[in-house]
């Protein structure tokens, strides 16, 4: 399998996730030292309530990145690990810019286009229809170490949507785009309930994979998969690093 990836897209988003959790940490010595050091001060009090609305927003935002780009936590990595038997009639993208949106993992091979939303999400997860939901207390969801589960049917969706408008836009508006959720925790345990959007765990990926090595689905010419991953590569910029491509 081919690889590649928009590297100044990850490392900046390093970079921003560092710099918040520095923010956060800074915030949270203000409000503690000004709390200690002037406890009578009621000048000081009335500024108090927005700085701590700003560390609460400043912490989860930290946390959300931290779960995103900390390490050991970074989709691609592990998305690209599963994808291993796959051979060079696939490629995979990682942060792809197209039309100013970041689309975060892309498979090009011979059954088409498919978009990779994923969550680093453990524990039992549940989707009926579109709506998603983490066992957890209350508690746990608001103050623990694991951020919020989103939205994965609008990520993917919106993801779909961003990859088929650039290919339509490119002249191949006949090459079929398809989603997937991937939960890529060792633990986690999917509840679907005519769920709208595929989802999986990483080691269904990855046996999906492995049944691809030998005997894809043949839907796209070679002609038109390379077309597409051209058209798909062509976004991110040439200081990224490209895999060599896995031989058969």
């Amino acid at each position: 399998m081919q690889l590649a990836r928009n590297e100044e897209y990850v490392q900046s988003r390093k970079r921003m996730t560092r710099r918040i959790s520095i923010a956060g940490f800074v915030l949270l010595i203000i409000v503690f030292a000004s709390w200690f050091l002037f406890p009578s001060n009621q000048d000081l009090t009335l500024f108090l309530p927005p700085i701590f609305f700003a560390v609460f927003v400043v912490t989860n935002l930290s946390k959300q990145l931290q779960f995103e780009w900390g390490p050991g936590f970074q989709a691609d990595e592990r998305i690209a690990q599963a994808l291993r038997h796959l051979n060079n009639r696939y490629w995979f993208g990682a942060y792809i810019p197209l039309n100013k949106v970041i689309v975060n993992n892309v498979l090009v091979g011979p059954e088409g286009v498919q978009v990779f939303a994923t969550r680093n999400h453990p524990g039992q997860i549940s989707c009926k229809g579109e709506k998603w939901r983490r066992k957890a207390g209350i508690i746990s969801r608001i103050f623990g170490p694991i951020p919020p589960l989103g939205n994965p049917t609008r990520d993917v969706t919106e993801g779909v949507d961003t990859v088929r408008r650039y290919l339509d836009a490119a002249g191949c508006s006949d090459v079929p785009v398809a989603g997937a959720v991937v939960f890529l925790a060792p633990n986690v345990v999917l509840d679907l309930d005519n769920c709208e959007v595929t989802a999986l765990t990483l080691a269904q990926l990855e046996g999906w994979a492995a049944r691809r090595r030998n005997a894809p689905n043949e839907v796209l010419s070679d002609d038109t998969r390379r077309s597409v991953q051209q058209i798909l590569s062509a976004p991110i910029p040439e200081t990224s690093p490209v895999a060599p491509a896995r031989k058969k």
